[in-house]
């Protein structure tokens, strides 16, 4: 900080070598903050500002730690080896008080010269999230006889691993009142006779990550005498309460809180839940344990426990909610409680029968209900089917002349369909039938040539991936997908198709899908409205392929009408596979909306904005001159360059833009061709001189 500008040393090298910010931590040790702390507090706002994590070193060695966290902003402290290097009493209950405090301020922890098995017991019993030491290793060689052999042997998480962690790392289950657990900004009234815990549930499996002391005696209260015992329950389907947990997963994503209420070892329970952090199919979760018997209540406690207890052996869920439309429902059926069957769709898209019960509890205050809800047996799924099963509301004639109009030869008709390419496929995506237009379309003969087969043997896709992970959605989850935009090859020649697939249900349950598109290109042809086709991306709302391409051959007309001259600027994410491979496809989903967004703010309401595909987009303007073409590119760069989180997730976008114009090359493919091949030279130009600000232009032909 004295000798140079280390920001700007840090951000050259970064841009220069395309390191992602969230990489790097810049450590700042604790005794210069002491010196121009004016100064500190603006380098340290600089760095934050661009998506770096700042991190204290040595806390703890100095004699001004307290106001530094006062007065700077800091996400990590690295407490100093000397806490650890003396032992003793003192030693821990500071090192416990400084990670709470840590965790209040949502800072953090690191323990340095953690040498001994003891060291590393006490740390993760009061909530230090990360260690270093010789305990895991010593200072090594770069060499791939030591220290590479040593991290594989280990294992490095991946960087969506170190984001959901770090999550789980900022709860703190040693001090957190009832209100913490509700709303999680409190920072006052703090107890610590909450019982708590943090749960995961991973392939299939809950564990307990994380527990208090309080939640372990709650445990031993209800007759589960260790945490182990109470992983062994949870992981029991045979138990109700592992099947009520299972449901608690699947629903708290979405509702970030959850209640689970149950039966053991006599004592009637409730679990309450709060959502901490997903990651694909990785839930964490934090979770308190009470008991139901409030004083003045044990009598009625008392005489409702048989019956639940039955209840909740045979209920695969119960609840209890105030509702007064229910109560009134339940009063007008003459009965205390009213029953229904409904086909309920689950997690993964299919259906199947529930019976559902609603029963008042006339001895609680209010409009108190109780829920339950069970499976159905296999013998009631098929009695039910088919008390459902028939033809159809939408086809039920109007009259004895319309008695023709069965399922089948709707069906039959719609297959005959001509200008519709109608498919059909099994669970595993696999083709188990097509209409003629969809034979014909292709050139095959009969379905033979398709029968068994998936789009990737098949080998017509130019990106197979998008329509895999459409129809993946279809089977697994139930949705239903329209006009998604694609290309594929039809002899020889790609050609943009517009497809719509739905599931396919037998008994409940997704057996298939059904789908058919219809060319893009023949439809305009045939209606000569290009407004009647899907024009935006799903994703990013920018134009799709179709809809660029349409827009791109207007600016042609207007050029040749008009003499209005345009430019394409191409962008290309260089670090977009990076970060979805990083973070996952959702993630680069979200990073594309952003990067759309920020190409609307930067290019204007005149430009039409495209995206390609993956990482390319493109951007048409009409009427600007060199100077300003070059200045829009570099808006670009910089400004998508700027973006240092998205949705609260550390991510930073490299990305090249350049531009030709249409009067110096007179055709569209030239423009693309040129672009791409300029990209690349781009790429090498600016490695070698990340501070030249050059945007290569067509003029340099």
């Amino acid at each position: 900080f004295d000798l140079c500008d280390i920001f700007a040393a840090i951000e050259d090298a970064v841009h220069e070598y395309e390191v992602p910010r969230g990489m790097l931590n810049i450590e700042i040790t604790e005794s210069v903050f002491g010196t121009d702390p004016t100064f500190m507090a603006s380098m340290v706002g600089k760095f934050h500002a661009v998506g770096y994590q700042v991190w204290m070193d040595d806390f703890g060695s100095g004699y001004s730690t307290l106001n530094a966290l006062k007065d700077f902003e800091f996400d990590e402290l690295k407490l100093d080896m000397e806490f650890l290097n003396r032992f003793g009493e003192k030693s821990k209950t500071i090192l416990a008080a400084v990670v709470d405090l840590a965790k209040k301020l949502g800072i953090q922890t690191l323990a340095e010269g953690v040498e001994t098995e003891e060291h590393r017991r006490y740390l993760r019993r009061i909530g230090c999230e990360k260690m270093q030491g010789y305990l895991f290793g010593r200072p090594m060689p770069y060499s791939h006889d030591s220290t590479v052999d040593l991290c594989d042997d280990i294992g490095v998480e991946t960087r969506s691993e170190r984001l959901y962690f770090e999550k789980i790392g900022g709860v703190n289950t040693l001090s957190m009142s009832e209100r913490d657990f509700v709303a999680g900004t409190s920072t006052e009234g703090y107890v610590t006779s909450m019982p708590l815990a943090i749960v995961e549930h991973f392939n299939g499996r809950f564990s307990i990550l994380d527990s208090n002391r309080v939640f372990g005696e709650s445990l031993e209260g209800i007759g589960v005498s260790s945490i182990e015992e109470a992983e062994e329950r949870l992981n029991d389907e045979t138990r109700a309460f592992a099947r009520q947990a299972r449901h608690l997963i699947e629903t708290i994503s979405r509702d970030k809180f959850a209640r689970v209420d149950f039966v053991v070892g006599g004592v009637s329970c409730v679990v309450r839940a709060k959502h901490i952090v997903t990651q694909g199919s990785r839930v964490a979760v934090l979770v308190t344990l009470d008991d139901t018997i409030v004083q003045g209540e044990h009598a009625r406690h008392d005489r409702m426990l048989d019956s639940l207890s039955v209840l909740y052996t045979i209920y695969d869920h119960i609840a209890f909610m105030d509702h007064d439309s229910m109560v009134e429902r339940i009063a007008n059926s003459g009965e205390k409680f009213i029953t229904g069957f409904f086909r309920a769709r689950q997690k993964g898209g299919d259906y199947s029968w529930r019976l559902f019960a609603l029963v008042h509890m006339a001895d609680r205050p209010g409009n108190q209900v109780m829920l339950c809800v069970r499976s159905t047996h296999g013998e009631n799924d098929a009695l039910l089917q088919a008390m459902v099963d028939g033809p159809s509301e939408e086809f039920v004639a109007s009259s004895a002349a319309d008695a023709t109009l069965t399922d089948g030869n709707l069906w039959r008709a719609f297959v005959r369909n001509e200008s519709m390419c109608l498919f059909w496929k099994d669970r595993e995506r696999r083709f188990a039938g097509a209409n003629r237009a969809f034979l014909d379309y292709y050139g095959f003969n009969s379905l033979d040539d398709i029968l068994g087969k998936t789009d990737e043997d098949m080998g017509w896709h130019v990106d197979p991936v998008p329509f895999m992970e459409d129809e993946l959605r279809v089977l697994n989850e139930g949705e239903h997908i329209d006009g998604a935009m694609g290309q594929c090859i039809v002899r020889g020649i790609p050609r943009d198709i517009i497809a719509t697939k739905r599931p396919v249900y037998r008994n409940g349950r997704i057996v298939g899908l059904v789908g058919y598109f219809i060319d893009a290109d023949t439809q305009m042809e045939r209606d000569s409205v290009v407004s009647s086709l899907p024009l935006l991306d799903p994703i990013t709302g920018a134009l799709n392929f179709t809809g660029l391409e349409s827009a791109t051959w207007k600016y042609v007309d207007a050029y040749k009408r008009l003499g209005i001259d345009f430019a394409m600027i191409s962008i290309n994410v260089e670090s977009f596979q990076r970060i979805s491979d990083e973070l996952g496809y959702e993630f680069g989903d979200k990073v594309l909306a952003r990067v759309a967004e920020e190409l609307r703010d930067i290019a204007g309401a005149r430009c039409a904005i495209g995206h390609v595909f993956a990482e390319r987009f493109v951007v048409l303007v009409q009427d600007a001159t060199d100077e300003q073409l070059s200045e829009i590119c570099r808006d670009i760069e910089r400004g998508l360059m700027s973006i240092v989180e998205i949705d609260g997730t550390p991510c930073t976008v490299y990305a090249l833009a350049g531009f030709a114009r249409y009067s110096i090359l007179q055709d569209v493919e030239a423009m693309k061709r040129y672009n791409q091949v300029r990209r690349v030279e781009r790429r090498d130009e600016f490695a070698g001189h990340p501070d030249s600000g050059d945007v290569i232009t067509s003029s340099m032909l």
